[in-house]
């Protein structure tokens, strides 16, 4: 699926990347060296990685988009097939 993703040249996929900012149209992300840089955007994903996240992070990310879902480790600590599921299910709804 990674390979069909980085394939498709309607989808940008960045790492070692946090989120500024969404607005309507717009994702504004800061690399590690501390540089901003502004992209279209009409959907955000944000993968976080392998290390939990504190459970604090979806009131960080309160207010920068109208939707916000948490699946995974993020919602709870589970096996990759649940995760799995969980973005499947969210996927389909969005």
């Amino acid at each position: 699926m990674l390979v069909r993703l980085r394939d498709n040249p309607k989808i940008t996929i960045l790492s070692e990347h946090d989120v500024k900012q969404i607005t309507i149209g717009e994702v504004v992300v800061v690399d590690k060296e501390g540089k901003e840089n502004s992209l279209p955007a009409d959907w955000v994903v944000i993968a976080w990685g392998l290390e939990p996240v504190s459970p604090d992070w979806s009131g960080r990310l309160a207010g920068l988009a109208d939707e916000i879902y948490t699946i995974g480790d993020a919602l709870q600590p589970r096996d990759i097939a649940s995760a799995i599921y969980e973005g499947a299910i969210v996927g389909r709804e969005i």
